[in-house]
C-alpha cells in the first residue's frame, strides 16, 4: 500500500493562545491553593479558612457587580443561592480531603471533574451547547466529491467533497 493511499486528517485549526494563557495561570494558582490549604488548615480550621478565603473577595466581587446584582430576577437569585450552596459544600469536602491527604492526591482526584463535566449534558440543562447524539456526522455522498486520482486509484486522501454537512474527525471515504 502506497502512503498516497492513507486518508490525511486536516490539520487542527490553531489554539487561540491568548484565551488558554490566563486558564493556564489559574490552573497554577489553583495546584498552588492545595499546597497552601494542605500546609495552613487542619481538621478544626476548614470552616474558618473557607470563611477568611471567601469573605476576603466578596466585597471585592459586590463592588464589581452591584448593578448587574441587582437586575438579577428572582429566579436568577434563587439558581444562583442553590448553585452558591452546592459550591459551598463542595469546598468544604474538598478542604477536608486536603487536610487528609496529600495535596497530590487531592488536586487530581478534584482534576477528574474535566472528565465527568461532560457527561451528563443535555439540552435543557445547558441551553447553549448542542444535543448530544448517538449518530455520526453525514457523509457526503459520491455525487458531491470530486477526485483528481488516477483510474482504478482507492485514495480518498486528495478528494474535495462540496458538502454543507459540518467537517467530521472521521476521514472521509465518499469518492
Amino acid at each position: 500500500m502506497s502512503s498516497a493511499a492513507l486518508a490525511v486528517p486536516a490539520a487542527a485549526p490553531r489554539r487561540a493562545w491568548g484565551a488558554d494563557l490566563p486558564v493556564l495561570a489559574v490552573a497554577v494558582v489553583w495546584g498552588g491553593s492545595y499546597l497552601a490549604a494542605k500546609g495552613i488548615t487542619t481538621a478544626h480550621t476548614v470552616i474558618a479558612v473557607l470563611v477568611l478565603r471567601f469573605g476576603v473577595v466578596l466585597p471585592v466581587l459586590a463592588g464589581a457587580g452591584w448593578r448587574r446584582l441587582r437586575a438579577l430576577s428572582a429566579r436568577q437569585l434563587r439558581g444562583g443561592a442553590l448553585l452558591g450552596l452546592v459550591l459551598g459544600a463542595i469546598f468544604i469536602l474538598e478542604t477536608y480531603g486536603v487536610v487528609h491527604t496529600s495535596a497530590t492526591n487531592a488536586g487530581l482526584i478534584i482534576s477528574l471533574t474535566m472528565i465527568f463535566t461532560p457527561s451528563p449534558r443535555r439540552p435543557s440543562a445547558a441551553p447553549g451547547l448542542p444535543p448530544r447524539s448517538s449518530e455520526p456526522p453525514p457523509s457526503p455522498s459520491p455525487e458531491s466529491c470530486s477526485s483528481p486520482r488516477a483510474a482504478g486509484s482507492p485514495s480518498p486522501a486528495r478528494a474535495t467533497c462540496s458538502s454543507s454537512a459540518p467537517p467530521s474527525p472521521v476521514p472521509s471515504t465518499c469518492c
